[in-house]
């Protein structure tokens, strides 16, 4: 006997209409055990300390909270669908009356096949099939004619992705974990316990993951009455094979079923942003009329759920990416200012007040000029006193007199160089002191310049830790016809009884109360599919919002859509308020770059512990390919990375990006998909496109989209700026503004160029290809540089040895074949490859400095096989004495600031670090890129080449460093010293250098 923990309060059927507007899910059982559980899992909503029941016509509602959601629970009182109270009369009077955006059905089902769903498996319905509706034929046989009905994309997403649900089943000696399974499940009106008649059915549907009885009433009424949002999550308590009666865990099974399928729902349902693509928001309830303070904490709480619910959005879409964001000149700062200006009208004052003239009006009284009086007393005593609605005039004010002063300085009684620093100081503090009194803030940037993550970072570390009341929304969730609908939906999307002029009442109240400003935030006004029409409206919205002393707006966009669509703000009764900021891109100081580096490798959860210099340059000279490294490796580990082989990483991301993308735009409700998404397909006719004409930017857009495409899912698409994004012409066609199509990473691009010529041209048109390797890849082409580098390693990675004859036999080949052969992956270098490096070396001192360094970052011997530094130093030792001083030690000199030589003492600084470091145990402090675990990862082949470079002219300090490392290392040195000494080259030196530190060999 099940004990109910839920207790209920009876409320006047009258409060369906008002409650209604907050339950956004129905929740439908047929059976009591069913009913009985859901009640287990529903608690009372937020202000309630009883589950609601109203009781209407011949149904029995039950309003409670599910999970983090409002719902509504209501049984069919019958299995089955059309019974007199069965499923699709009741669900369709429900949706009468509550108007849910989800019908979510839970209980009991039999198993399709018993090797695939054991007892209490859950079974989620991708589609419904009514197997019932038989057509008779003349011969007597049977014609099955139930169409499908398919339950939600996204709701199925949200269920097939609970991959952290975990539900015990235990039963007489079973103990295992439940799974869920989605698929088609069949519905009908009979209690199937029969096992021919389920062998009918699985002959007919062998891919029905099971049936029950109710799906086709929920699938009939939500369809009928366009609800979108249905879906089926049952448990398995049989196999309807004739096995019910005669079970005496019949009721056991039961049991177990109910209880994981509802498991599973309100596991689902625990997530407070899962759903708002379709406008499911957690705890939303009308608030009662209360206390100002109780009324002033809630507007604030819903605005803040809103940002913060947008704010995760963002870091689910990756567009923000956590303790990354580098202010760049005081951009930042100028925010806060223009957010919060009350919280920074003191600290302006101050850096007024401390502003000093003395030296300024000495050297006036020498000139005989009058002194020059600052004085902001009457000021100083007003600021203290500044709100919401007297900031304005105080600015102006103050303002006034700022530009008098500045203006004297600028044209002083005496000439003066002197004065300029005085003006400058001033002139300084007033643009500052503009940001505290202007209303609206553009920020605009090129693409993938930092805009979204700088207003999000601005939200969740200042906004909201200030408890500045704020709205965030995106261009895309904008309908330009209605704005403050739109604002109005993000910010309460269940309350439709407010209008926006209430909604500003109330908002005014608040910000008075608090004295701080409201601040809207409409990030990417491009990504508005219609950018004209939000640009007209938007003006006009801004325009009068604005009207309003407590209300202040930032917008961004990317500079090149602002120019040709939203330009008209330059010249709106706003401009004069308007204050700019376009200048996000930030510089390379090391500092930054470790934050950088280290918040992306935190955000995407990779654990890379060691890790070469070389790779940190890399990853941090482009934040594009660490974004890029990132997305191809989230959730790794990787115990060591001495090379980006930017071939296997331009693939993986490529394949891991497709997948996710297609996964999230097919689950978007929002989008309304009609018919497949195919991003493969998509670039595959971009790249196409490229090689066909010529032409490697500015593709135009429609010519990529084909009459079935979704045009709206794939300019979203273009929107995310991953892969490839959207750009204006600037011309206009018949049908309205051109728009092409370019990649956001030319080298990534590159890739894909050549993958398309080696994989598809190559084998259909040998002489095509070599046309296009002549005419489009040369020593004056723009592509060559990517281009080369990727035939090169996709035709070596193949063993084709036609195609890579091909390549090689190229005039840019040799230009660009150390830098290819010391970036490819270790396992495809060869013997000959390694003769080829060593031939170079004597060709030209800029080749052997080259091949030095490479080397030098191939110290790890297990890490790279065939070509590593032992092979260098072994082609040393072998060298004659001539080759030895021409090949490797005049490469080194002790001048500085020598483009053709290496620096000796930048050398030996750099090798000490490691002693240093493993000398101070790994300081947490360190900015060395390079981490060393454990004497195995330290870098002993660095150190022996001090003993190639005993012979260079000036070696005391070689030698000082590697006794210093013999102290720390004496086997591995003695080691390397033997080997070398094998070197006529290296002989009488090490000898000399054994009997200065009485090494004994």
């Amino acid at each position: 006997m099940l004990k109910l923990s839920a207790k209920y309060k009876e409320i006047a059927p009258s409060l369906i209409d008002e409650y209604g507007r907050y339950c956004s899910i129905l929740i439908v059982t047929a059976t009591k055990i069913e009913k009985d559980v859901v009640h287990e899992y529903l608690f009372p909503i937020d202000g309630q300390d009883k589950i609601l029941k109203i009781q209407k016509n011949s149904y029995t509602y039950y309003l409670g909270k599910f999970g983090y959601y409002n719902a509504v629970h209501v049984a069919t009182g019958n299995m089955g669908s059309i019974s007199r109270n069965a499923a699709i009369k009741t669900t369709m009077k429900a949706i009468e009356f509550w108007k849910p955006k989800v019908v979510l059905m839970v209980g009991i089902a039999f198993g399709g096949k018993p090797e695939k769903v054991r007892i209490g498996d859950v079974l989620i319905s991708e589609c419904v099939v009514n197997y019932q509706l038989i057509r008779v034929n003349e011969d007597g046989s049977h014609t099955y004619r139930g169409q499908e009905g398919p339950a939600s994309s996204l709701l199925l997403n949200r269920f097939v992705s609970a991959d952290d649900w975990r539900f015990n089943v235990k039963f007489d000696d079973q103990d295992y974990e439940a799974k869920h399974v989605h698929g088609l499940i069949l519905s009908g009106e009979e209690l199937v316990d029969n096992k021919d008649r389920k062998k009918e059915l699985m002959t007919e549907w062998p891919d029905a993951i099971g049936g029950e009885m109710e799906g086709a009433g929920i699938y009939t009424a939500c369809d009928g009455n366009s609800v979108s949002g249905w879906i089926l999550v049952k448990g398995v308590c049989d196999y309807g094979d004739g096995d019910k009666g005669k079970n005496p865990n019949k009721d056991l099974f039961q049991e177990i079923a109910v209880r994981s399928s509802v498991n599973l729902a309100e596991h689902v349902f625990s997530s407070p942003y899962a759903f708002e693509e379709i406008g499911l928001y957690s705890g939303a309830f009308p608030y009662p009329k209360e206390e100002s303070e109780d009324s002033k904490k809630k507007i604030n709480d819903a605005l803040e759920e809103q940002v913060k619910r947008q704010l995760a959005k963002q870091k689910t879409s990756q567009k923000y990416i956590p303790e990354t964001f580098i202010e760049v000149n005081k951009n930042k700062e100028s925010l806060r200012y223009f957010c919060d200006p009350f919280a920074f009208i003191p600290k302006v004052m101050w850096e007024y007040s401390v502003l000093n003239f003395v030296p300024l009006n000495k050297l006036l009284a020498k000139k005989g000029a009058a002194a020059f009086d600052f004085d902001l007393q009457g000021f100083e005593k007003d600021a203290q006193l500044v709100q919401i609605e007297s900031i304005p005039h105080f600015c102006a004010r103050l303002d006034n007199y700022l530009k008098v002063k500045i203006s004297e300085l600028e044209h002083p009684p005496v000439a003066s160089n002197s004065l300029r620093d005085f003006s400058y100081k001033l002139s300084h503090l007033e643009e500052t002191f503009q940001w505290l009194a202007k209303k609206v803030c553009l920020i605009k940037e090129d693409a993938g310049q930092g805009k979204t993550n700088f207003v999000c970072d601005l939200a969740e570390n200042f906004l909201i830790k200030r408890k500045v009341p704020s709205v965030f929304l995106l261009g895309t969730d904008i309908d330009p016809s209605d704005i403050r609908k739109s604002l109005l939906n993000r910010v309460y999307p269940d309350r439709s009884d407010l209008n926006f002029e209430t909604f500003l009442s109330e908002l005014e109240q608040y910000c008075r109360s608090v004295n701080r400003p409201f601040v809207i935030i409409i990030d990417g006004l491009n990504e508005n599919a219609a950018a004209q029409k939000l640009s007209e409206n938007l003006e006009k919205f801004i325009a009068e919002i604005t009207e309003r002393t407590y209300i202040k707006v930032i917008i961004t966009c990317r500079s090149e859509y602002y120019q040709k669509h939203f330009s008209n703000f330059d010249k709106s009764s706003f401009s004069p308020q308007m204050c700019e900021t376009d200048r996000l891109t930030i510089g390379r100081d090391k500092v930054a770059s470790h934050k950088i580096f280290n918040g992306y490798l935190a955000f995407f959860n990779i654990n890379l512990r060691t890790y070469s210099t070389k790779v940190f340059e890399q990853l941090t000279q482009n934040y594009l390919l660490l974004r890029i490294f990132c997305d191809a490796h989230r959730g790794e580990s990787i115990p060591y990375l001495g090379h980006i082989h930017k071939e296997s990483l331009f693939r993986q991301y490529f394949d891991t990006k497709v997948t996710e993308i297609t996964k999230r735009m097919e689950g978007d409700d929002e989008l309304k998909v009609s018919g497949p998404i195919n991003i493969r397909n998509f670039i595959g006719r971009l790249i196409a496109y490229m090689v066909e004409n010529r032409k490697y930017e500015n593709i135009p857009l429609d010519g990529l989209l084909e009459k079935d495409d979704n045009r709206k899912v794939y300019i979203r698409f273009l929107d995310e700026n991953i892969l490839v994004r959207r750009d204006p012409t600037g011309s206009k066609g018949i049908f309205g503004d051109q728009e092409v199509v370019n990649f956001t990473f030319d080298e990534f691009r590159d890739y894909l160029l050549s993958e398309y010529l080696i994989s598809l041209v190559y084998p259909k048109d040998k002489k095509t290809f070599l046309l296009f390797l002549k005419e489009e890849i040369n020593p004056s082409s723009r592509i060559l540089e990517g281009c080369g580098t990727f035939l090169y390693y996709i035709t070596k990675k193949s063993g084709n040895a036609d195609l890579l004859k091909i390549v090689e036999g190229q005039v840019w080949f040799d230009s660009i074949y150390l830098r290819c052969i010391f970036n490819l992956e270790d396992k495809y270098i060869t013997p000959t490859d390694r003769d080829k490096i060593f031939a170079i070396i004597g060709t030209n001192r800029q080749s052997a400095i080259f091949i030095f360094f490479a080397f030098r970052y191939r110290y790890r011997p297990t890490e790279a096989p065939n070509l590593n530094l032992q092979h260098y130093l072994e082609h040393l030792r072998g060298l004659s004495p001539e080759e030895f001083y021409s090949k490797f030690l005049e490469l080194f000199t002790n001048r500085e600031f020598l483009n053709d030589q290496i620096n000796i003492d930048s050398f030996l600084a750099d090798t000490e670090s490691f002693l240093d470091h493993y000398d101070d145990g790994d300081s947490e402090d360190s900015d060395d890129a390079i981490v060393i675990d454990s004497e195995k990862d330290f870098p002993h082949s660095l150190f022996e080449i001090l003993i190639y470079l005993f012979p260079y002219r000036s070696s005391l300090e070689i030698s000082q460093l590697y006794e210093r490392y013999y102290h720390r290392f004496p086997v591995q040195a003695k080691a390397q010293l033997k080997i070398a000494r094998g070197s006529r080259n290296l002989e009488s030196s090490i000898k000399k250098i054994c009997r200065r530190y009485d090494i004994l060999l």
